[in-house]
């Protein structure tokens, strides 16, 4: 009976022997990856927020919500889920051509979004490397099971034409700007003697750090973690908007560390935010010993790619305030009731993700904006 079965499957449209069972088992991987791909492909087009177990500003929020989630202008769950779909038939109907080509779009399509969540966003997305490893697996049963199609003329269309399929995928992310989310559209706050109240939270001169002139034209507060690389490149956006015109704008720096330790409502901490409580306890020591040394040393944490260590920034500390200032400041450091006030800005807005720029003049603005000209834009509006 085994046999007949091995018999039966390796003349499927053709091919050469399938080892037994493999055709189920693409099946099986093709049915998994249409789930998780079906139900982040919802998620995406019915905006219903971020899947189950990802939290706000983590990186499932940062990987979801990002202009590389989607393709076209359409979340990549739904084009996924398409060709998930296409899998499914195709194993079923035990189709070697189509099978073929949905493996090698599924794996080439799985390598891009897995180099693009470790070296661009540096963030991790659980659900989508779920369905990334789906892919590769699922491609790995078809090749080295005996599903493929036989090396030939329709080997090669089928190669060519995942291919071009990933290739149209990527094109359409950097082709059409996906603007996941809310993106210019949280709450506003209003205005109260130089200082933000937003839903019922109050940022003011007197009890949060801040850079640029006092007499500027209005103020904003950003809601920032100093080892979140959105939050990096939105810093260096509003320096070169005020460089430009220095009286624009005044910056209240509300840091929002993603780390347990400090932040109540997360339940552990990724690991690129394993300092985030220290440099954020670092940038508050430093504005207490010395408001003057503030704006240096919060341009200093943002600068490099990859977050500072706690050593290098205590020594820069150290550097800019005296070491009997830092200490005294650290000992008085009111850092639990600043983040916490934070933390509360950030859940009354229902913001998904970081860096939060809260304004009084219009819609408040999460995540990332793709350059210093949509910033601009999106302050002007």
């Amino acid at each position: 009976m085994a046999a007949t079965n091995v018999l039966s499957e390796s003349s499927a449209s053709g091919g050469g022997a399938a080892r037994p069972g493999a055709w189920r088992l693409a099946a099986c991987g093709a049915a998994c990856g249409l789930g998780i791909s079906g139900y982040l492909a919802v998620v995406g087009l019915t905006a219903a927020g971020l899947p189950v177990g990802c939290g706000a500003g983590g990186g499932c929020a940062s990987v979801l919500t990002s202009r590389w989630a989607g393709s076209w202008g359409f979340a990549v769950g739904t084009p996924a889920a398409g060709l998930w779909l296409v899998a499914l038939i195709a194993s079923l109907r035990k189709n070697r051509g189509l099978l073929t080509f949905t493996a090698l779009a599924a794996a080439t399509a799985a390598l891009w979004f897995v180099v693009l969540q470790l070296a661009v966003l540096r963030a991790i997305c659980p659900w989508c490397m779920a369905d990334h490893g789906i892919a590769l697996t699922f491609a790995a049963i078809v090749f080295a099971g005996g599903l493929a199609e036989p090396a030939g003329p329709r080997r090669a269309i089928a190669t060519v034409s995942a291919l071009v399929a990933t290739g149209l995928l990527i094109a359409g992310q950097f082709a059409v700007p996906y603007r996941p989310g809310q993106i210019g559209t949280l709450s506003a706050g209003t205005g109260e003697a130089g200082g933000v109240i937003v839903s019922g939270v109050r940022f003011g001169p007197d009890d949060s750090p801040a850079w640029g002139p006092a007499e500027a034209e209005r103020t904003i507060v950003l809601l920032a973690d100093y080892a979140c690389p959105h939050c990096r490149a939105t810093h260096g956006y509003l320096n070169e908007l005020l460089a430009a015109e220095p009286r624009r704008f005044r910056v209240l720096v509300a840091p929002v560390p993603m780390d347990h330790d400090c932040n109540r409502t997360l339940a552990a901490t990724e690991a690129r935010f394993e300092h985030s409580c220290e440099l954020a306890q670092l940038a508050i020591a430093v504005w207490k010993a010395d408001a003057a040394a503030f704006p240096p040393f919060d341009a200093w944490l943002f600068e490099p790619e990859t977050p500072r260590t706690p050593g290098e920034a205590r020594a820069e500390a150290v550097r800019l305030v005296g070491a009997a200032n830092l200490e005294r400041a650290l000992a008085e450091s009111p850092l639990p009731a600043i983040v916490a006030r934070n933390v509360d800005a950030f859940e009354a807005v229902h913001a998904r993700r970081l860096p939060v720029i809260l304004r009084t003049d219009g819609p408040s603005i999460e995540g990332e904006p793709a350059d210093r000209a949509e910033l601009d834009t999106l302050l002007a509006k």
